[in-house]
């Protein structure tokens, strides 16, 4: 008997033992999730992140974007409304086509492109000690650049020749010139032919003239001839 319930008390402790056993160890493994208390966002800033793949993004509103060292392909037309001061130093290459039909520069007031070459005439009057002529007036928004001045007159034998001029009618400014006789069968023919730089403004009318000494006879012949270019003004 005395050694039946030393055997029951053994099997009692060692239950007991395990029970305990047993829930240290549902202690240990059987716990509940753990939460934080506050979910703090982190910013990652200069920071390349790899991406692998195609990535979609929808963007709302404008994006400031800096691209350093990389080509930028453009497929279409590429309008730029206003375009800012540029401003080239060092060696820097401007490369510049040119053609016929759309040339970078053109001399529009050329002399070849504008010429100028009007002629007039004149027969004298009777007892008159001058004779000459009027050219066409300057046409509006030009000015007549004067580059040669040609005369000639023909009197008779005692007539004899005191000064040529050419002046805008009504003007003040003139050019005189004494121009070199020479005789021949029937009388004297006084003759000019000057380079000058003579100017004009629009409105003006060139004047041709000859003065002599004596009365000429009706019918006289003067002629002038003036060329150079018209400028266009602003």
């Amino acid at each position: 008997m005395r050694q039946a319930m030393k055997h029951f008390s053994k099997v009692v402790l060692l239950a007991l033992g395990f029970g305990i056993f047993s829930v240290l160890l549902l202690s240990v493994f059987d716990r509940a999730p753990v939460v934080a208390d506050d979910i703090k966002t982190v910013v990652v800033g200069n920071t390349p992140l790899p991406v692998t793949g195609s990535v979609n993004a929808n963007v709302a509103g404008n994006v400031n974007a800096n691209i350093t060292n990389a080509a930028v392909p453009v497929i279409g037309t590429v309008a730029v409304s206003s375009l800012p001061p540029v401003t080239l130093s060092g060696s820097s290459a401007v490369s510049v086509t040119s053609s016929s039909s759309a040339p970078v520069f053109v001399d529009v007031d050329g002399p070849s492109r504008h010429p100028y070459q009007q002629t007039c005439d004149n027969g004298a009057d009777q007892g008159a000690t001058s004779n000459g002529c009027f050219l066409p007036i300057v046409p509006s928004g030009t000015r007549l650049v004067v580059d040669s001045i040609s005369m000639h007159a023909a009197v008779a034998s005692s007539v004899k020749l005191e000064t040529m001029k050419f002046s805008p009618a009504f003007g003040n400014d003139s050019l005189f010139f004494g121009p070199a006789v020479s005789a021949n069968a029937t009388g004297n023919q006084y003759s000019l032919t000057q380079t000058v730089s003579f100017y004009l403004e629009a409105g003006a009318q060139p004047d041709c003239a000859a003065f002599f000494d004596s009365a000429l006879d009706a019918g006289n012949g003067f002629t002038c001839e003036v060329t150079g270019h018209l400028v266009t003004l602003p």
